[in-house]
């Protein structure tokens, strides 16, 4: 039995040292470019724009009241606690490409929770009220 055994190891060794061939020769074609597989539609958009925008930015705020304000050209989003103003105009100008009237932010601070008689916290954060210019429209999911 063992010498059956010596030659099923050696077929598996040789299976795995193909393998590794086979992934060394792939990466040696995505480095010298030869093979690159095909982008998504769109994805060269989202890509164009400064990472800026995308640390600036953390979702729009989708609520009842926000949907509201969105009729009036107020859009909000949740934002990054350490945007400013600037910073948030300029990654909605980037990414929705529109002109921004002005941004108003709001400090929503953390809250006392309690659960099963212990006293916790729930996280604060940051919302940005963006007021766009007259006949500017965003589509915010």
């Amino acid at each position: 039995m063992a010498l059956f055994d010596f030659f099923k190891r050696k077929k598996e060794s040789e299976r795995f040292t193909s393998k590794r061939a086979e992934k060394k020769e792939k990466a040696t074609k995505l480095d010298a470019g030869e093979e690159k597989k095909a982008e998504p539609e769109g994805f060269r958009e989202i890509n164009q724009h400064s990472k800026r925008a995308f640390r600036t930015l953390v979702v729009p705020h989708v609520t009842e009241k926000a949907t509201f304000a969105a009729n009036a050209g107020a859009y909000i989003f949740k934002v990054k606690t350490g945007a400013t103003k600037k910073e948030i105009a300029l990654a909605i100008k980037e990414l929705y490409g529109v002109k921004v009237r002005h941004v108003n932010l709001i400090n929503i601070p953390a809250k006392k929770r309690y659960l099963r008689g212990r006293i916790g916290m729930h996280a604060g954060h940051r919302k940005a009220v963006v007021y766009l210019e007259a006949g500017e429209k965003l589509e915010v999911a």
